[in-house]
């Protein structure tokens, strides 16, 4: 099979012009190459093949330890450890959040309304909002950790992605 030089459109032996563009062949038609796909990369093939392991490493760390499989592929390893840090950032968060939400208990006590309702009253209520955004935040980072994992990524987490706790 022969290809024009100009063009690469593939021609019939011994025709003098190119049906496509016009030019004219030589006696020996050069041979254009065909592209070729990329042959996939180690840490390609990884992330394909770990992709179950990775997601499980946000949502239970412990899991790709356990197995081993967080120390024969660097891709679980990567999101084992990312997920070990939203664990850690989480647990840390609830201990604090618990201790505030104590506090302001004891600041601002529960005391009947008009309606026969126990309220708090309304600073309560807004500062207990912004804690819930702190718990929304580190839903969040998980959710953006599972999806670097599906894309095949290994993108750090924003602000606590710079870690390392498993070498």
């Amino acid at each position: 099979m022969e290809f024009c030089g100009n063009c690469g459109a593939q021609i019939q032996q011994g025709m003098g012009t190119c049906p496509t563009c016009g030019m004219s062949i030589p006696a020996q038609a050069t041979p254009v190459a065909q592209p070729v796909a990329p042959a996939a990369t180690d840490e390609a093939r990884d992330a394909e093949e770990n992709k179950l392991m990775g997601i499980l490493g946000y949502l239970l760390f412990f899991v790709p330890l356990l197995t081993g499989d967080a120390k024969k592929s660097p891709f679980v390893k990567f999101h084992t450890n990312q997920g070990l840090l939203v664990w850690i950032l989480s647990v840390g968060y609830m201990i604090i959040s618990s201790i505030l939400r104590a506090i302001l208990g004891v600041i601002f006590p529960l005391h009947w309304t008009s309606n026969f309702i126990y309220t708090r009253g309304p600073v309560y209520g807004i500062l207990s909002f912004v804690l819930w955004l702190g718990s929304v935040a580190i839903l969040a980072f998980a959710v953006l950790g599972i999806l670097n994992v599906l894309k095949g990524a290994k993108k750090p987490l924003p602000v606590i992605g710079g870690i390392q706790i498993i070498k």
